[in-house]
């Protein structure tokens, strides 16, 4: 049952950042350049792109980011404002 549960909200949390990605295109690129706004499936290929340019999903990034395991934290805390 618990795979269940991780599937679903993998795809929930997918459908979210593409739902996420479209609100703030049609907030601001139509604002600042005069497009049109975006459709879900235009926001989910925009996604998808993004990801094979950089290499992952953005959403799963964006939150392994500033976790403990991870290098970043290090360099981060040798920073002086």
């Amino acid at each position: 049952m618990s795979v269940c549960y991780i599937i679903l909200f993998a795809l929930l949390f997918f459908i979210i950042n593409v739902f996420i990605i479209q609100i703030l295109w049609n907030y601001v690129v139509p604002c600042v350049f005069g497009v049109r706004p975006i459709t879900f499936l235009q926001a989910l290929a925009l996604y998808i792109l993004a990801s094979l340019l950089f290499g992952r999903f953005i959403g799963l990034e964006a939150l392994s980011l500033f976790s403990a395991s991870t290098p970043y934290r290090a360099n981060f805390s040798t920073f002086t404002p």
